[in-house]
């Protein structure tokens, strides 16, 4: 995610959980941004984590912003390998990317040779600037990774994933435990995490929308019913497991790489196109 998630959070009346609308209880305060105390609550009925209304998101996201996510090519590089067995298993063929900043995971899975398009509303996709997406209907699977964190709003902000009617909804966030003030991933330096699902909150959710979850370790599948069984389940939780990882990238980096040319024509022709215009 490479921008605030919501330029108008709504005014709200109560501390109600803002994925599922149950009451929260507060847990612990943390200072973000090295000097705001925020409010952390838990939700009584979900079990998730919130911060409370996120009014820093501005500064957070700002031009002097502190950067951590200085893993940002590996993670496109593993996002990769799990993406391309993901949509191989399910017959995939139509990915969009959905906050995929600066579009090098659909760059990737392009000149993989699958028909991928990337969604950011606050970063132009440098290496996939004529594949943008204007919206998420029409595709097989809708990839989120780290993203869900971001959002202030999330039961609106993820509506349109999961109304967009595609098979399967593939995303990366770590799951709400209880863990307590120091947990890494609240990343208060950078102040731009400011919700946390559980896997109670995640899978009524989902259900909510017609989906069902595979979890596995930090991602999530969303599928429409009915789920894979058998040897295919199988298959997918092996690809989403970090000690396949190494293997599955291998079979990534070894494929290869028809969409390459294939781009190539296709910006000439929209070059040429321009030029006659």
């Amino acid at each position: 995610m490479t921008g605030p998630p919501t330029s108008e959070t709504p005014e709200r009346g109560s501390d109600d959980c803002r994925l599922c609308g149950a009451p929260t209880e507060a847990r612990f305060v943390q200072t973000v941004l090295g000097r705001h105390p925020v409010a952390y609550r838990q939700c009584a009925g979900c079990g998730s984590l919130q911060t409370e209304t996120p009014y820093w998101l501005d500064e957070a996201y700002g031009g002097t912003a502190l950067n951590l996510d200085v893993g940002a090519a590996q993670r496109n590089l593993i996002n990769l390998a799990v993406v391309s067995a993901v949509a191989t298993l399910l017959g995939s063929r139509r990915i969009v990317d959905f906050g995929g900043g600066d579009g090098l995971l659909c760059r990737l899975l392009r000149d993989a040779g699958f028909d991928a398009a990337v969604q950011d509303r606050f970063k132009t996709p440098v290496y996939a600037e004529v594949h943008g997406a204007g919206s998420l209907e029409g595709y097989d699977l809708i990839t989120a990774f780290e993203v869900l964190e971001h959002l202030a709003e999330p039961a609106r902000e993820l509506e349109p994933l999961f109304a967009s009617g595609a098979s399967a909804i593939l995303t990366t966030t770590a799951t709400y435990l209880g863990q307590g003030p120091d947990w890494r991933y609240l990343a208060t330096d950078a102040g731009q995490h400011v919700f946390f699902y559980s896997d109670a909150g995640l899978r009524a959710f989902a259900a909510a929308h017609g989906y069902q979850l595979i979890a596995q370790d930090q991602y999530q599948l969303f599928i429409r019913p009915p789920a894979p069984r058998g040897l295919k389940l199988y298959a997918l939780r092996n690809v989403l497991r970090p000690s396949q990882l190494r293997w599955v990238k291998l079979w990534a980096a070894m494929r290869p790489t028809p969409g390459i040319e294939r781009d190539i024509d296709a910006v000439r022709l929209r070059a040429k196109a321009s030029r006659v215009v």
